[in-house]
């Protein structure tokens, strides 16, 4: 007969303000101290179990076990994910809605949007000579936000582009923040939701023509599990689901300048030109820099892993952060070091910039994208462009969830290559 054991257990009654003011080593300080990969605390009032590792995330990805209904707070549906969204869908629902999206995650439709997504930067840096100094991560955003919109066939005059990419970003950065941040967020959201259902109604009631063979018509046709057409508000947050991921590959990018700047030898050495070299650069600049911290599930059914009893309904928050920092899955995690890739090997459970599992179950679809976007960019930085970093603080908040450098990243002395 099998010992139940009982969960290490954090004292205190509540560890919210803990969790927002610690942010990304929350649960890995905690897994530390307690010398195990899983604990036991209470958020909001309610029993938590936290986890790390990557035979914790193979638990974890277990749709048998594990469930994504109702399980996100309101204040990341309010800002991020939005209602009704593939996030908190399972089962049927969840592959029905997947498959609806994977449409669009083809590689004809990457090489598509990586065109648009070169001939917008081009179009950019065109002009950064002119100015005094550029904020990346607010250009990034404006760019990504004009290359995946036309990608989409959302219309976008140029005068919307600035509002539009800034309220992506609000929503992107609210969700983990307090006060003005997160209402910020939250507006931007409900702003966003609005301008999209209005052209989706449009075009379903016929007084927007928009091409056939465009991701947004498409959408506009999408039907649910009853055959009826999707409600409007349901496509808008799915269209948002598209584009936001992509306008949030601007974070990466600036963690890529920053990954520059504090290793000089591998701007040398990506200027060489080796593809692979370009590749493992990127992989580790998502593995190393903060990006999400945690996803959470709740347990499907009662069962038992490694003595531990896991109830029925219970919140499950899965490290993120802390698993693509453990020493046990990766030599020196604290250093970035992107030749490590030439012997380590990255899996769906060790390797989780955006979260882990199957792509057929709920790991990121669009990570391919996410990798396209970031190449182009890198391209941009080492083969187009020369710039300088003025004095500025590059520095980053491990407690805001997400984080940036504080600066958003400075250049100037910006010039074209020949």
């Amino acid at each position: 007969m099998v010992k139940i054991k009982q969960f290490p257990k954090d004292k205190g009654l509540d560890h919210t303000w803990d969790l927002l003011n610690e942010g990304y080593t929350f649960i890995g300080h905690r897994a530390y101290y307690h010398q195990t990969d899983l604990f036991q605390t209470r958020l909001m009032g309610k029993k938590v179990i936290c986890m790390t590792g990557a035979t914790a995330a193979k638990i974890f990805y277990s749709p048998s076990l594990f469930e994504r209904k109702n399980v996100m707070p309101n204040r990341v549906k309010e800002t991020l994910v939005g209602k009704d969204g593939i996030q908190g869908l399972d089962g049927k629902k969840h592959r029905d809605r997947k498959a609806l999206l994977m449409r669009f995650v083809t590689e004809e439709r990457e090489k598509e949007l990586t065109k648009l997504a070169t001939k917008t930067w081009e179009e950019a840096i065109k002009t950064w000579p002119n100015k005094d100094k550029v904020i990346l991560i607010i250009e990034a955003q404006e760019v990504l936000c004009r290359a995946a919109c036309k990608w989409i066939g959302i219309p976008l005059p140029e005068e919307q582009v600035e509002g539009v990419a800034r309220s992506l970003g609000e929503m992107i950065f609210g969700f983990g923040r307090l006060g003005i941040m997160h209402w910020k967020g939250r507006v931007s959201r409900n702003r966003l939701e609005a301008w999209l259902e209005s052209i989706i109604r449009d075009i379903r009631e016929g007084k927007m023509k928009v091409k056939h063979d465009t991701i947004l018509y498409e959408m506009s046709k999408a039907i649910d599990e009853t055959g009826n057409l999707l409600d409007p508000q349901v496509v808008a947050v799915e269209l948002l689901n598209i584009l936001r991921p992509i306008v949030a590959v601007a974070v990466y990018i600036t963690f890529m300048v920053l990954a520059l700047y504090e290793n000089p030898a591998y701007k040398v050495k990506l200027a060489l030109g080796d593809e692979e070299d370009r590749e493992r650069f990127n992989e580790e600049v998502r593995r190393y820099y903060p990006f999400a911290p945690f996803v959470g599930a709740k347990v499907r059914k009662n069962f038992i892993w490694r003595d531990y009893a896991f109830k029925k309904g219970t919140l499950v928050l899965l490290d993120l952060y802390g698993t693509n920092h453990d020493e046990r899955l990766w030599k020196e995690p604290y250093t970035f070091n992107p030749d490590r890739y030439k012997r380590a090997k990255k899996t769906p459970y060790n390797f989780m910039p955006q979260g882990g599992g199957s792509v057929k179950g709920h790991r990121c679809m669009g990570e391919p994208i996410v990798m396209a976007m970031m190449k182009i960019a890198l391209d941009v930085l080492v083969d187009k462009i020369s710039y300088e970093l003025p004095p500025q603080d590059l520095s980053y908040s491990l407690s805001c969830m997400p984080t940036l450098p504080t600066s958003g990243v400075i250049m100037a002395c910006i010039k074209r290559k020949a």
